[in-house]
């Protein structure tokens, strides 16, 4: 909902996932989950109460769901059949790219050995211009539309089309050209593969970048029924082709909707994130500071210590970049990771708070293995004490990081990690916008989840679930199957004859929260069934 009537260009971004942040947004509703009976307003000022409507989740790539290409070696390969050399023809896809050199396949079905007399049809760049054609052979063609540069970092969204009148090459939904047929129209016959992501003979084929949302259709769509193509399909479209959302890239299958044209992944690899969390990991070294095997409060010793990084002691998500809001235990030591989302375009400048030494390390790009130091907690500091000198303790401000030039909805892998001995003990990250004119205060919210992502695939652990205080309510993440009954049952001490079901339901292959709002005074056991 929106305080202005939007023009044609803004309907364009309105098609995809908004921030919360957009200049005139009133209230947005993603209505991609529902948390103790409330749906979330990423404007944060309208939070909806849910009456009876269940939340069914399906990760699509406007949630941070596509497929990475390499630019050396990656592509999607689909067989060829006859119906994908239609006339008219419409072809869409979702990208997001830097290249700028080369002639890099986005959606081909064309060689550069074959060209002009074997035909084809190709979306691709060029030297980071977005172009596509149809070739019927040597002399009928519709040739080198252009719809200008295109390899700003950002998503966008392509469609090509022709039909007997010509080719039109759209760009977030705007008309950027349009060219008539040189020769006669006719329908190409080439028996090349459809391929994503590469051109075959090209010297610099090969896309470096991300794709999803790929279709193919046997009509030429207007501007009216670009918002159909702009959105995720359900596969049953009438002129549908094949659909490819590439949100489920399984091992070498890249599935298509319509059952017709399944696709073989070549290299590319899935990233497959889930808004609006972290993962929470604890390792208890259950053992005191005469131990040698003691995490003692030293960054050291918590990264020597046996179980780190891949055996936690509990992992669970988390819906802040905070560890924890009060004091957990002793010897022990944590780590938040997953990606920051910016929403904004510039400098941003991060913030660390921990207790005992901490770390927080930014990626240049959703790769942990590019991950650098950007700030450190070199003793301990006040929970949420973002700008002090920590009684002296941070002589040169270390917890702060430089001013990082970052683009708004590129996830970037971040990681932030503590070790704790004894006493108070925290964790939490906050950040300064580019269009925030002053730091965090301190005592100030750390980063929310509208800036936050993580892998679903990333939950690791013993198998046992971490519950955590939220006020006066005890709350479990769970990563559950879709179609299991997860239970959240309470018994006030070990001896007594019978559990007693809290709260319950079926779940949908995301993370979903079981609460107890009452938390029985804090005292007893709890337990997770999943029947």
């Amino acid at each position: 909902m929106w305080g202005v009537a939007l023009d044609e260009t803004a309907l364009g971004a309105s098609l995809n996932s908004l921030t919360g942040f957009e200049p005139g947004l009133l209230g947005y509703w993603p209505l991609d989950g529902v948390t103790d009976g409330i749906t979330r307003d990423l404007a944060e000022q309208y939070p909806g109460t849910v009456n009876g409507a269940d939340a069914f989740n399906v990760n699509r790539g406007a949630s941070l769901t596509t497929l990475r290409f390499d630019g050396v070696d990656d592509n999607v390969a689909v067989p060829h059949t006859a119906s994908l050399n239609a006339l008219p023809l419409s072809i869409t896809v979702w990208f997001k790219t830097s290249q700028s050199v080369g002639e890099n396949g986005l959606v081909t079905k064309y060689t550069a050995s074959g060209g002009f007399q074997e035909g084809g049809f190709n979306l691709l760049l060029t030297d980071g211009r977005l172009q596509a054609w149809y070739v019927r052979n040597g002399g009928d063609y519709v040739f080198r539309l252009d719809g200008g540069s295109v390899n700003d970092g950002l998503w966008h969204h392509a469609v090509f089309t022709v039909d007997a009148h010509g080719g039109k090459l759209y760009v977030d939904g705007q008309l950027r050209h349009s060219l008539p047929w040189v020769g006669v129209p006719g329908q190409t016959t080439t028996t090349q593969p459809l391929r994503f992501g590469y051109f075959e003979g090209s010297q610099h084929g090969r896309f470096l970048g991300q794709l999803r949302e790929v279709s193919a259709w046997s009509v030429a769509l207007n501007q009216s029924q670009l918002v159909t193509a702009m959105s995720p399909l359900d596969g049953t479209e009438a002129g549908l082709l094949g659909y490819w959302p590439l949100n489920n890239a399984d091992g070498t299958t890249a599935h298509e909707l319509t059952g017709q044209h399944v696709g073989v992944v070549h290299g590319a690899a899935s990233l497959s994130l889930n808004r609006g969390s972290l993962l929470r990991e604890l390792y208890f070294s259950y053992t005191n500071e005469f131990t040698p095997e003691a995490i003692d409060g030293s960054l050291l010793s918590f990264v020597n210590f046996r179980a780190f990084p891949d055996g936690p002691t509990a992992s669970s998500f988390t819906p802040t970049f905070e560890l924890n809001d009060e004091d957990i235990a002793d010897h022990y030591g944590g780590r938040l990771s997953g990606y920051f989302v910016p929403t904004e375009t510039g400098q941003h400048v991060f913030y660390l708070a921990a207790d005992d030494e901490g770390v927080l390390y930014l990626s240049t790009d959703d790769s942990a293995a590019h991950k650098v130091r950007i700030a450190w907690e070199p003793a301990w500091a006040g929970r949420r004490d973002w700008t002090s000198d920590a009684g002296g303790r941070r002589p040169n401000h270390e917890n702060i990081s430089v001013p990082i030039w970052l683009v708004a909805g590129n996830p970037y892998f971040i990681e932030a990690q503590v070790s704790e001995a004894r006493g108070g003990d925290h964790l939490a990250v906050a950040v300064q916008m580019p269009s925030e004119l002053v730091p965090p205060a301190n005592g100030s919210l750390p980063v929310g989840g509208r800036n936050l992502a993580t892998s679903l695939a990333s939950l690791r652990g013993p198998g046992s679930v971490q519950l955590y205080l939220s006020g006066n309510r005890i709350v479990v993440p769970v990563q559950t199957i879709e179609g299991r009954t997860y239970s959240l049952e309470f018994k006030a001490t070990l001896d007594a004859s019978s559990w007693t079901t809290v709260t319950t339901f079926v779940g949908n292959g995301t993370v979903r929260m079981l609460m107890d709002p009452d938390s029985k005074g804090n005292q007893g056991f709890y337990r997770v069934r999943v029947d």
